[in-house]
């Protein structure tokens, strides 16, 4: 499996190289490209979800807090 930076140094190269470069030579690199950035997304997308759920939790959390320390203070005051 090749990451992304490979990739894009083998187009680099071709680039570099060649003169005139067929379709068919760059077609699977593209498709190569398209897939392994479709994966980061993937990747990026369940992090985000994972974030997002973290914050939620830990704002849950502190909203308990919150309110306990709330209780405890009128419970001292009184």
């Amino acid at each position: 499996m090749n990451t992304t930076s490979n990739v894009i140094t083998l187009l680099k190269t071709i680039v570099e190289t060649q003169k005139t470069v067929r379709t068919n030579r760059l077609v699977p690199l593209i498709k190569q490209l398209t897939k392994l950035y479709a994966r980061q997304n993937e990747k990026i997308h369940s992090q985000q979800k994972t974030i997002d759920d973290l914050n939620k939790r830990y704002q849950r959390a502190q909203t308990k807090a919150d309110k306990r320390l709330k209780r405890l203070n009128e419970l001292e005051g009184k």
